[in-house]
């Protein structure tokens, strides 16, 4: 194990391997792969500033590391995953609801067996699955039952003790659900016939069952065979009935699977989708853990081998809307459109359909919370309307406030706002509290007041935030507290002593997302901002590109990275061709020194 400190990058190798990140107290908080091992564990320790807050926070947490040296990235891949699984680092990338899932067994007996069960041993049988619903499993098999006969009994049946006669019928050979293969009324060949015929079944391959029914029709009908043509008409309904419940992507698609992730309010979820022989058999809904923030090409690769895994599947091709996304063995498609991207686009709406739901059924909860609330913080209301502050800047430049504003506990988006810090100079986080509380509350009506305003800090904040509301004559109709990050700890007016709610609370749950939210909020501009100041410095120093041409490409564009995804022709149409030239050289400067 390495020691991080002053030139430990020096002791790690330049070739493929797993790395892992340990805390003070030697435990595991993060665990990544690597083509080259020294580049990536580098890039934690270099320029602060390219790093997202979260990865900050990562990173400031790292004290020991240790590293295992693998032949390949494929090799990497497969130990990461184990690792992942074995330890649930706290910032790796998770997938909740890691549960055991049913799926259908048909055993290796003599006379095999069809039923469900969650106990995967793949000694004791042919498994397809698994599934996500016992209640569809259940109804798929009752369907199975009425178009092929099979028997439900546990009775160790073997044709020496048929031949003994040590078996009778039951009621399922009575009312038509079993040939009663235990007294011999069904040979061993042609009830193995039956069960192939399940397995084509579960397997989705169900046209190659419907024509060699069909034909047996046929058949019987030729020999006048009418009672028996009647029963096989019946099973060659039950199996068309049985396929209109399936899900048709197209007949003429192969095998391959679906996986897409999205975010919707503010959560990340991925949908995973099965494709067997023209059928959606399978579609699996998952909340995705992702306390780096690491884009959508990072986060496809774990997601999916944890899915394929969970859901035993060895397709090699993936359909997914997560563009620049590479998986070592798997080809990659990104359909723009046709039948593929309809997929995706049935696979978004069941991303985004998961957390609708999870959302409503916080929504339920959200009314008792915030009675809580109103307890716990002594207010006089209900807080129906919670809005929270939080200040960022580096070093007293590009300062920004962020307030966010929730209702019924909810996020209300079209009311955030940004303020620009306009009278400090320098880093000074109470006197921009104080500006900011005073421009938000001070020309605010009466009735416009939030029911609670949470300050983002401890005792400092809670009393410039005071301070600034007895100023503006709201102290009595606007109740404030603060939160303090580390230790969670709640301040109120006029009492020394912080807060301590527990840490599972749905009520502190709520008081941190609204910290959390109006912390992204304002690191988001920040950073826009910021990047905004710098491009705007970098090209008034380019010979030739005056202010005003900055202005129009700026209006334009919004950012130098959009000038750069567009391409040279439209720029040419906007500023001519002579400055046009002098900022794409620029760009195509910047990029090469980049790589």
């Amino acid at each position: 194990m390495i020691r991080i400190e002053e030139n430990f990058l020096k002791l790690i190798p330049k070739l493929p391997g797993v790395y892992k990140y340990f805390d003070e107290s030697k435990r595991i908080i993060y665990i990544g792969k690597a083509k080259n091992l020294h580049s990536r564990v580098s890039s934690y320790f270099g320029h602060k500033e390219d790093l997202s807050p979260k990865t900050r926070v990562l990173v400031s947490k790292i004290v020991w590391m240790d590293y295992i040296l693998v032949n390949n990235e494929g090799e990497a891949f497969l130990l990461e995953n184990n690792l992942i699984k074995e330890n649930q680092p706290k910032y790796n990338i998770l997938l909740k609801d890691d549960k055991t899932y049913p799926w259908v067994v048909i055993t290796k007996e003599p006379y095999p067996r069809v039923f469900i069960t969650r106990r995967f041993n793949k000694n004791f049988g042919e498994y397809f699955g698994p599934f996500t619903s016992k209640h569809n499993i259940d109804y798929m098999l009752n369907a199975i039952h009425r178009i092929v006969p099979y028997r439900t009994c546990k009775l160790a049946l073997s044709k020496d003790k048929i031949d003994e006669g040590l078996f009778s019928v039951c009621l399922e050979y009575h009312i038509h659900n079993c040939k009663a293969p235990c007294i011999g009324k069904q040979t061993q060949s042609v009830y193995n016939e039956s069960i192939d015929q399940i397995r084509h079944i579960l397997k989705g391959e169900t046209k190659i069952l419907r024509k060699r029914i069909t034909e047996e029709i046929e058949t019987c009908c030729e020999k006048l065979e009418f009672e028996k043509a009647d029963a096989l008409n019946k099973r060659l309904e039950y199996l068309k009935e049985y396929e209109s419940k399936q899900i048709i992507a197209n007949p003429s698609f192969g095998n391959f699977d679906v996986i897409t992730i999205a975010e919707w309010k503010n959560r990340t979820s991925t949908n995973y989708m099965q494709i067997r022989n023209g059928f959606v058999t399978l579609s699996i809904n998952r909340e995705i853990k992702n306390p780096l923030e690491e884009d959508y090409s990072n986060m496809l690769e774990q997601t999916l081998f944890k899915m394929q895994t969970n859901f035993n599947s060895l397709a090699s091709l993936i359909v997914t809307n997560v563009e620049n996304g590479s998986i070592p063995g798997k080809r990659i498609e990104c359909p723009q459109r046709g039948e593929k991207k309809k997929l995706v686009d049935l696979s978004i709406i069941n991303c985004r359909e998961l957390i609708e739901q999870s959302t409503c059924r916080r929504c339920a909860d959200h009314s008792a919370t915030l009675k809580n609330l109103q307890t716990i913080l002594n207010l006089k209301v209900t807080p129906i309307r919670i809005e929270c502050i939080d200040n960022s800047n580096m070093m007293g430049q590009n300062a920004v406030s962020a307030c966010v504003v929730f209702v019924d506990g909810k996020p209300a988006k079209s009311e955030y706002r940004i303020y620009n810090v306009k009278t400090v100079q320098g880093p000074n986080d109470y006197a921009t509290m104080r500006e900011v509380i005073t421009r938000r509350y001070g020309k605010m009506e009466l009735t416009q007041l939030p029911n609670l305003l949470i300050l983002d800090g401890g005792k400092g904040q809670l009393h410039i935030g005071v301070e600034t509301l007895k100023e503006l004559n709201l102290i009595d109709k606007l109740p404030i507290v603060a939160l303090a990050e580390k230790l969670e700890e709640i301040y109120l007016p006029n009492d020394p002593y912080p807060i301590y709610l527990d840490k599972r609370s749905d009520e502190l749950k709520l008081m941190q997302s609204l910290r959390d939210e109006a912390h992204r909020f304002g690191i988001t501009h920040y950073r826009k901002k910021h990047q905004k100041e710098t491009e705007h410095s970098v090209l008034s120093e380019l010979d030739g590109i005056g202010k005003e041409t900055i202005k129009t490409i700026y209006r334009a564009y919004g950012s130098l990275e959009n000038v750069k995804r567009e391409g040279l022709d439209p720029l040419i149409k906007l500023v001519g061709s002579k400055k046009a030239s002098i900022v794409w050289n620029f760009l195509e400067g910047m990029a090469t020194s980049h790589e």
